[in-house]
């Protein structure tokens, strides 16, 4: 079990422009354990985006959590910290995100 990379995205403002600059933060439901880690639910982990809206790095999916019905809590934000999006993802492995494995 291990952290995949996760990338894309393509976030974007209510009027269709790229959040460039802005970011996206994941909060996972409920404590877990994944690849013999601990993942607090207390902790929000960041990803910055790039001038067309997209993310990358590594998190643990959910579907190598225990417990299995984790979700994270997805928030993404203007440059200037506005929220402009939220939404709950089970994030799989393999997922559409993702391109490799750590």
């Amino acid at each position: 079990m291990a952290k995949i990379f996760i990338s894309g995205g393509n976030f974007q403002a209510p009027n269709g422009v790229p959040l460039a600059g802005g970011y996206v933060t994941f909060r996972l439901n409920t404590d877990a354990v994944a690849g013999g880690s601990q993942i607090s639910a207390g902790r929000i982990v960041t990803f910055d985006l790039d001038l067309n809206g997209n993310l990358a790095g590594y998190i643990w999916p959910n579907d190598q959590m225990t417990p299995n019905d984790t979700v994270y809590f997805v928030q993404a934000f203007t440059a200037a910290g506005q929220l402009v999006w939220n939404a709950e993802l089970h994030i799989t492995s393999p997922s559409i995100w993702v391109t490799e494995e750590v």
